[in-house]
């Protein structure tokens, strides 16, 4: 437990200095937007510190959703690894906005991005912006509306 504290600590530190670091027009490298003190998401990927989940995962889509999540970790040797989400939903509500949930477990779920919907009910790959990594191997994804109420529009699980 410690390390992950740690771990989450440094993660913060560095989303921090990259915020104060950034000059206009120009976005830091990683996206937890709001431990940034940052009002928007900040791109469509994110950068992961050595003691988060450092795999790619597939979730699929549950009744009446359909489709897939794909948790994408590619790493390159000058800039380390990062995360993307390539997000293929549909039956979600047309022409809005849906957080996306990581459940860790039984306990514990957190935003780590945002994606839009058409006016077909399906996700906009092209939308989906990344706020942060996974801490550890996901349980689910859930899927819910930015309405006050965050109202639960469906869940994806493991595909393997």
């Amino acid at each position: 437990m410690t390390r992950n504290c740690a771990g989450r600590a440094f993660f913060t530190s560095l989303l921090v200095l990259a915020a104060c670091n950034s000059t206009s027009g120009s976005a830091p490298s990683t996206t937890h937007a709001k431990a940034a003190g940052i009002s928007r998401p900040l791109s469509d990927h994110t950068t992961i510190p050595p003691d988060y989940f450092g795999g790619s995962q597939r979730f699929c889509a549950r009744a009446p959703l359909s489709g897939t999540i794909a948790y994408v970790i590619r790493t390159d040797r000058r800039s380390g690894s990062s995360a993307t989400l390539n997000v293929h939903v549909g039956g979600l509500p047309s022409n809005s906005q849906t957080t996306v949930n990581w459940a860790n477990g039984t306990g514990r779920a957190y935003v780590v991005a945002s994606v839009d919907t058409d006016g077909n009910g399906s996700s906009v790959q092209a939308s989906v912006r990344l706020y942060r990594p996974g801490e550890v191997r996901g349980a689910r994804i859930i899927l819910a509306l930015t309405d006050p109420q965050a109202t639960v529009v469906g869940t994806l699980t493991d595909c393997s």
